[in-house]
Parts: C-alpha cells; sequence; structure tokens
C-alpha cells in the first residue's frame, strides 16, 4: 500500500485534531452536564430547601396565630392559623410534586401525618378557649409542644433536603473534576499518541534519510557502487529508486569513460609511436635533400662551364671559318700571282696546323663534354634513387631526374657525333697539312693544285661550319641543360624547404602526441579514482593495453623504427601488471586458476622480448625475426588470460556475496 510522506504528516495533524475535537466535546459535555445539573438542583434540591425553609415559616406563623388566639382569643388569629396550615399543606404537596428521595419521602410523609394531627388542635384550643379563660392552664393542656413534632418533622424535612442539596452539588462538583481530569487524560493521551506517531514516523524518515545520505557521503567519496535499500512506497521510496537507478547510469557512464579512456590512451600511444617515426623519418629525407641540393649545385655549376667552353669553341670555330674564308681568297689570288702562292700556301699549311690544334682542343672539350654528360646522367640516377626513397614526396623530384637523364642521354649522343666530326676533321686537318707540305715542294705546279686546293679548302671551310653549327648545338644544349639544372636545384631547394617543415611539423605532433597521452594518463588515473563494479580488477585492462604498447615497442626495434636498450624493457617483476599480481593481485584473485596460470606465460614474454631487442642491438636481425612470432602468440595467450582472470574474479565475489 502506497502512503505518501504528506499523507503520514497529514494523520498526525488529523490525529491532534481528533484529539482537539474530542477535548472540545467533552468539555461542551462537561459545560452542558454541569449547567444541566446546576438547573436542576437549582429547580430541585434548592426548590426543595427553599419550600422546606417556607414550611417552616408557615408552621411558624401557624403558631404565632394560635399562641395570639391564645392570648387575645381573636377569630382572625383562627383564620390566619387556617390559612398557614394551609399553605404548609401547599408546600409539603409541592415539595412532593418535585421529586423526592426514599429518605424525603419518609420525612415528608410523617410531616403530613403531623400537619394532620396539629389541625384538630387548633378545634380543641378554641372549645378549650371558649369554656375557660386560663390561658396558662390551657397553654400547659393543650398548646404547650403541641406544635414540637411538626416542627422537629419539617426540620428533619429540611435537613433532608439540604443534606441532599449539598450532596448533589458535591457530586455535580465530583463530576465536573472527574470531567476535568477525563479533559486532562483525553489530552494527555491524544497529545502522547501524536507524540509517539510524530516519533515514529520522525524516526522512520529519519532513518531512512540517513541511509539516503550515507549512500550520498559515499558518492562523494566517488564509490558509484553505492545503492539505498528501498522501503516503503512513499516519496523517499521513490527518491531511493530514483537514487538508484542514477547511480546505475552513472557508474554505467564512469565504466564507458574508463573504457574510452583506456582507447584513447593506447590511440595516443600509436600516435605518439607514429609521431616519432614521422619525426626520425623526416629528418632523413632533410638530410637526403640537402645532399641532392647540392649536387644539383654541383651540376648546374658543370652545366655553367660546359655552356662557357662551348660558346669559346663556337667563337674559335667562327675565326677558322674566317680563316678559311681568308685563305679561299688568297688562293684564288694565288693563281694568278704564283711568285707568292709558295708564301700563301705555307701561311695555308700553319692555319690548317692551328685548326688542327684547335680541332685537338674541340677533342678535348668534347672528352669533358662527355664525361659531364656521363656525371649527370649518374647524378640523375641518384636522384631518382632518393626521388624514389622519399615515396610520395619525391615523386615530382623523380619526373624531373627523368628529364636530367634524358637530356644527359641526348647530350651524350650529340657530343658523341660531334667527336667523330672533329675526328674527320682532325684526318682531313692532317691531310690538308700533307697537301700543304706536298705543294710547297710542288710550287711549280701549284696552278694546277692551286684548285685542288681552293676545293679543298672549300670543303674545309663547309666542314668548319658544320662544326660550329654542331658546337653552338652543344652550347645551346649545354645552356638547357643549364637551366634545367637550376630549376632542377630550385625544386631541390623547395624540397629541403618543405622537408624541413615537415620535420619540425612531426616534431610539434611528437610533443602534442606526448603531451595527449599524458592527458590521457591523468584522465585515466582520475577515473580510476571512482569505484565502480569491478573496478577494483580495471588494473587487468590497462594490463592489456600496456601490454600491446610493450609489444609495438619491441616490434618497432625489430623494423629499426626505434632503438631500445634492452636492459631498459621492464621485467615481469617490475612492470605495472607485476607489481600488482604480486601484492594486491595475490589477495584478490591468487586463489583462481587463471591467476595461477598466467605468470608463466608472463614471465616469458618478458625475456622473448629482451632476447628480440638483444639480438637486434647485436646485429642478429634473422634471429629476432624468429622470435617474434612467438612473442606474438605469447602476448595473445595473455590477453586471454588477463579477461579470464576478470570473469573468475567477478564470480568469485559474487558467489562470497
Amino acid at each position: 500500500m502506497r502512503i505518501k510522506i504528506t499523507t503520514k504528516l497529514n494523520s498526525i495533524v488529523l490525529c491532534a485534531v481528533l484529539g482537539l475535537a474530542a477535548v472540545a466535546g467533552i468539555s461542551l459535555y462537561s459545560t452542558n452536564h454541569h449547567r444541566n445539573a446546576s438547573e436542576q438542583i437549582a429547580q430541585e434540591d434548592a426548590a426543595q430547601v427553599r419550600l422546606a425553609l417556607q414550611g417552616q415559616l408557615h408552621l411558624s406563623e401557624a403558631v404565632r396565630a394560635y399562641k395570639n388566639y391564645l392570648i387575645r382569643k381573636d377569630n382572625r388569629h383562627i383564620g390566619l392559623f387556617k390559612e398557614q396550615t394551609g399553605k404548609l399543606e401547599e408546600t409539603l404537596t409541592a415539595f412532593e410534586r418535585i421529586g423526592v428521595s426514599d429518605e424525603e419521602r419518609q420525612a415528608l410523609s410523617g410531616a403530613k401525618k403531623m400537619l394532620q394531627n396539629y389541625r384538630p388542635a387548633i378545634d380543641q384550643l378554641i372549645s378549650a378557649r371558649s369554656a375557660s379563660a386560663d390561658i396558662e392552664k390551657i397553654d400547659a393542656n393543650l398548646a404547650k409542644g403541641i406544635d414540637r413534632p411538626l416542627e422537629d418533622s419539617l426540620r428533619n424535612l429540611m435537613t433532608i433536603a439540604q443534606t441532599n442539596y449539598d450532596a448533589r452539588r458535591g457530586s455535580l462538583a465530583t463530576q465536573s473534576k472527574q470531567l476535568l481530569w477525563v479533559q486532562f487524560g483525553v489530552c494527555g493521551i491524544i497529545g502522547l499518541l501524536v507524540a509517539l506517531l510524530g516519533i515514529l514516523i520522525a524516526r522512520r524518515l529519519t532513518r531512512r534519510l540517513g541511509h539516503l545520505s550515507a549512500a550520498m557521503a559515499q558518492v562523494a567519496e566517488k564509490n558509484l557502487t553505492a545503492r539505498v535499500a528501498v522501503q516503503g512506497n512513499d516519496e523517499l521510496g521513490d527518491m531511493g529508486k530514483i537514487f538508484n537507478d542514477m547511480m546505475i547510469g552513472l557508474e554505467e557512464m564512469v565504466k564507458s569513460i574508463q573504457l574510452a579512456v583506456l582507447s584513447l590512451t593506447d590511440k595516443s600511444k600509436e600516435l605518439l609511436f607514429g609521431a616519432e617515426i614521422m619525426t626520425k623519418d623526416a629528418d632523413e629525407v632533410a638530410g637526403q635533400a640537402g645532399t641532392v641540393a647540392t649536387a644539383g649545385e654541383e651540376m648546374a655549376a658543370t652545366s655553367t662551364e660546359i655552356a662557357n667552353n662551348c660558346i669559346m669553341a663556337a667563337e674559335s670555330s667562327q675565326v677558322a671559318n674566317q680563316t678559311a674564308l681568308n685563305g679561299a681568297e688568297v688562293i684564288e689570288k694565288t693563281i694568278e700571282v704564283m711568285r707568292r702562292i709558295a708564301g700563301k700556301v705555307k701561311e695555308s699549311a700553319a692555319t690548317v696546323e692551328g685548326l688542327g690544334s684547335r680541332s685537338d682542343q674541340i677533342g678535348a672539350i668534347v672528352g669533358t663534354i662527355e664525361d659531364i654528360a656521363d656525371q649527370t646522367n649518374l647524378l640523375a640516377l641518384n636522384a631518382a634513387i632518393e626521388a624514389a626513397r622519399a615515396g610520395e614526396h619525391g615523386r615530382g623530384f623523380a619526373v624531373v631526374a627523368d628529364e636530367v637523364r634524358a637530356l644527359a642521354e641526348r647530350t651524350t649522343r650529340a657530343t658523341k657525333e660531334i667527336g667523330e666530326m672533329i675526328k674527320s676533321i682532325q684526318q682531313e686537318t692532317r691531310g690538308a697539312v700533307n697537301i700543304m707540305e706536298e705543294g710547297v715542294r710542288e710550287v711549280e705546279t701549284g696552278t694546277s693544285e692551286a684548285g685542288k686546293s681552293g676545293a679543298a679548302l672549300a670543303e674545309i671551310l663547309q666542314q668548319i661550319n658544320t662544326l660550329s653549327l654542331q658546337v653552338s648545338q652543344i652550347a645551346t644544349a649545354a645552356e638547357q641543360q643549364t637551366a634545367t639544372t637550376s630549376e632542377i636545384s630550385g625544386n631541390i631547394l623547395q624540397i629541403t624547404t618543405v622537408t624541413h617543415e615537415t620535420a619540425e611539423f612531426a616534431k610539434s605532433s611528437t610533443q602534442a602526441a606526448g603531451d595527449l597521452v599524458q592527458l590521457a594518463e591523468k584522465l585515466q588515473s582520475d577515473c580510476r579514482k571512482f569505484i565502480t563494479e569491478g573496478s577494483d580488477l580495471f588494473i587487468l585492462e590497462l594490463a592489456k593495453s600496456d601490454h600491446k604498447a610493450f609489444v609495438d615497442n619491441v616490434e618497432a626495434v625489430l623494423k629499426g623504427k626505434r632503438q631500445q636498450d634492452g636492459a631498459a624493457l621492464s621485467t615481469h617483476l617490475t612492470c605495472r601488471f607485476g607489481k600488482w599480481y604480486t601484492s594486491e593481485g595475490k589477495q584478490k584473485c591468487g586463489h583462481i586458476a587463471s591467476y595461477q596460470a598466467i605468470n608463466a606465460p608472463h614471465e616469458q614474454v618478458h625475456m622473448v622480448a629482451r632476447r628480440i631487442v638483444d639480438a637486434v642491438n647485436g646485429g642478429n636481425q634473422a634471429q629476432a625475426e624468429q622470435l617474434f612470432p612467438q612473442l606474438v602468440n605469447l602476448s595473445k595467450e595473455i590477453r586471454y588470460l588477463l579477461d579470464e582472470m576478470y570473469n573468475e574474479c567477478q564470480a568469485s565475489k559474487r558467489k562470497a556475496a
């Protein structure tokens, strides 16, 4: 049955009101009873006393009339005597009509009988007084004492009436006192009942409020398992149900937050691990980009030097071309003036020899160009390799490296062609020198041979023009290569700048990830302060998280992404789970099977991890990779046993409860 607190409190008020109503009713009854009794006393007892007193007065008046008649012998007194005795009889009759008690009835009956005996005495007195004048004798014989019995009877009646009057007034006073005490008793009983009811309700409410307050105090101490024993169907019962529902929801929410924070911690550690690797890779890329930038600058300088040499070669070719033109004019003139032909031929021979020397120089330059082209091709190949290592960031750089390599190949082919032409020119120059020497010896036949020399000189001029054109092409290609190399150097500088910025961002990310890990661990520590169902075993969830981070760290060492001293690794006794296992865990879970089963694989996982790290640091990568699958299998076994420990511990606690 649902009884609200307001109903309980109203019941106290209702009891008080009913008590007051009862007291008021008793008081009203007492007042009415006292008034009615007083009126009855006034109407009956007081009237009887008054009538008894009137009877005595009437008797006194009758006795006085009797005496007066005896003395004065006046008939008027006889009438007065009869009148007073008649009134006395009426008074006794009125007394009887009011209602009399047995004692009063007996006294009244005696008074009436005395009155009946008293009335004939006046007749005897009249007869005696008429017959004799001796008043004293008549008084002594008739009158003396004649009224005494009636007077005594009336006095007795008066006494009885007065006694009854006093008795009824005393009884009324006693009843009034009794009713007053009844009122006091009723007030006391009602007050006691109201007080007892109030105390019982107050104690019950106070006790239940105390339970609720104690539960709230436990919540204030971060104990979310606090519950209130629901008693009754009133507002406090509803409050207890609402409180319990609220605490169940709050406990579930905190559990969810704890698991979310644990997941956040794991993800933060993974983010920190990735940021550290990215920082390391970014630093390496920045270093490689700097090296490539230096090589690009050197290649640009070499290309500039090649271009300058080609320009010089072009100028030499132009000089040779002009010389050949002059030689042609001289040959034409020597046809007419043979005398001067020998000297001109010698000059031509010297010029041709100089041209041969120039051809040798051009050959040397072409060799230099071939070396530069080979070096450019090698640099382009190295740049392509570095771009491939850079991955996505080096894609643009790889395209540029391919273009440089293609340009270097074209330069090599052109240089080879120039070299072959220069060899041909050198051979032809040597032939021209021989012809010049033969012309000197055969100056006599110079005229006929002069034509041949003119033709040969024209051919030389044509070859020189071709050589000049090819040298110009080489110069243009060298200038293009210089521009391309400069562009490559600029791109490499941009890549270097971006790489440095990436490295700085990676360092900032590492710092932020470290801060996030610290915040997550602090939040995790704050969440562990709340006591929930199974919160004392939350260390098992932390152990899974710590164990995962431990295995990930060993894997990073195995892949060369992190440096780790094997001696700095935690053991199965110094890790967080190991410390709990040998202290608090032994007290709570030491009796269950999974607790005993996890010790051996836990020790082995730390030993295998130490062997892997030592093998990597010792250069034995094969052994480390061979041991890692064993570490993974042990890791799976430990995670399974941690879940079993949680389930068995919870089942043991529920069974004990």
